[in-house]
């Protein structure tokens, strides 16, 4: 019970972050989605019908419809708690993979970290916030849980236990892809990580794993050329257009990955904060340097390069597709994409601590510096936490404005013609999210015409 401790503290941690979310309104697409599925029911949902959003996402909007047909209506604070209990469980998905690539190893401390540096992971707050980016939690949920899935039927030593689990590991991949079409990389990534085991253990990799990612990349093949969403649109005007999108849009994807060393150098006072968006590119720089240096030494030794290429790889391929499918505009403001990718990162960063912590000599020297990196860890964390709460009480300012518009909600019909305020989580449109992109979206959204906003100024 003494060594759960510390994780059942990290898991109120990201409870606590993040509660009173529940306390939010519909924001953005979630006002056009409720009327939109207003006439599905759970079976429905399914069908290869395009919704208002434009996207084939059924198994994210199955706990929307579960919230209506409940509780008579899409009760905001019942669809918060989706993505707060998601993010919750999506933390301890984390910690538990930690643990597993870590176990024998004597990183006992790489759970506890890896739970913390994703529970506060700073680009991770949109997609919590926001409740039809329940799509991004959920799909990292089931993604993960899959992943176990496999991880386990790998260790079981019965064959019916082991062709249950990996059945159980196919049913969770689909749900992933389900839940947000680019579900499919957790099946790459259960992929990978057989990879990385088996050249560890100088053996052949198992050819189920190759099998999931097959089956994952088949959805994503099917969802393009047989499904009718945006995205197989071919008029759609948000896919990448080239090299320079595609490296403006990594870049932008490296800033969950060096988070925690940005946090770390802004608390020793070595990184701007606020706005000061100036020094960014040389922090970027600084920070991957600091990465690479890293890595290279964590491969240098074997009992932890497992640990170290799952991490680095969970979120290069979770990072991958948005880089090189989307454009720039639409990934530099979409803080949301960078959800899936933490959970890579905090592996990486988790065991790169526990890592260097393990190289010291001398048990009491030890002692002293393990707990002088987790303190640093923790501090980076309460960092990133008053990043997260200062987007969250701001986002609270428009409680007043989005009531009055669910109101009216209730009150439409699914055919009704809508004036949508289609309002931003902060009023800090033009301050950068991290050091790349942009905070918010247009205040005032009429039919497809745009107008930036804000119109009005806050009481």
């Amino acid at each position: 019970m003494t060594r759960r401790l510390p994780l059942l503290i990290v898991v109120l941690f990201a409870f606590g972050l993040y509660a009173s979310a529940v306390g939010l309104m519909p924001f953005h697409d979630d006002a056009v989605l409720m009327p939109a599925i207003q006439n599905r029911t759970l079976l429905t949902i399914w069908e290869n019908r395009p919704y208002g959003d434009g996207h084939h996402r059924p198994m994210s909007y199955v706990p929307w419809l579960l919230t209506r047909d409940l509780f008579g209506w899409y009760v905001p604070s019942i669809l918060h708690w989706w993505n707060l209990a998601a993010h919750v469980l999506n933390a301890a998905l984390v910690g538990a993979l930690a643990r597993r690539l870590t176990r024998g190893r004597g990183l006992s401390q790489a759970p506890f970290l890896a739970m913390l540096i994703f529970a506060a992971a700073p680009l991770s707050y949109e997609a919590v916030l926001w409740a039809s980016a329940l799509v991004h939690p959920l799909m990292t949920l089931f993604g993960l849980s899959a992943v176990h899935a496999v991880l386990y039927a790998r260790k079981s030593a019965g064959g019916l236990r082991r062709a249950v689990l990996y059945g159980l590991g196919v049913v969770l991949l689909l749900l992933a892809c389900t839940s947000h079409e680019m579900g499919f990389v957790f099946g790459v990534a259960i992929a990978w990580l057989e990879a990385v085991t088996a050249l560890e253990e100088r053996r052949r990799p198992n050819w189920r794993a190759a099998a999931l990612a097959a089956i994952g990349l088949g959805y994503a093949l099917n969802y393009r050329f047989q499904l009718i969403t945006k995205w197989t649109d071919p008029s759609t005007r948000d896919y990448a257009r080239g090299p320079f999108e595609w490296l403006a849009n990594s870049a932008w994807q490296a800033q969950s990955l060096v988070a925690l060393p940005v946090r770390i150098l802004r608390v020793l006072g070595l990184a701007p904060t606020g706005g000061d968006a100036a020094l960014a590119p040389i922090v970027s720089v600084l920070a991957l340097a600091v990465m690479l240096v890293t890595l290279a030494l964590l491969l240098a030794r074997r009992p932890v390069r497992l640990a170290a290429l799952g991490g680095l790889g969970l979120w290069a391929i979770c990072a991958a597709p948005s880089a090189l499918l989307l454009t720039q505009d639409y990934v530099w403001n979409s803080p949301r994409m960078s959800y899936a990718p933490a959970a890579g990162a905090a592996l990486f960063w988790s065991v790169a601590l526990c890592s260097a912590l393990q190289r010291v000599r001398g048990a009491d020297v030890r002692r002293a510096l393990t707990g002088a990196g987790v303190a640093a860890a923790c501090a980076a964390a309460v960092w990133n936490a008053q990043y997260v709460r200062v987007r969250l009480i701001e986002s609270l300012r428009l409680t007043p404005v989005l009531r009055a518009i669910d109101a009216d909600l209730r009150a439409s019909a699914p055919d009704a013609r809508l004036l949508l305020i289609n309002a931003s989580f902060v009023n800090l449109a033009t301050l950068p999210a991290f050091w790349l992109g942009r905070e918010g979206m247009p205040i005032w959204e009429y039919g497809y015409k745009v107008i930036e906003g804000p119109l009005w100024a806050w009481p």
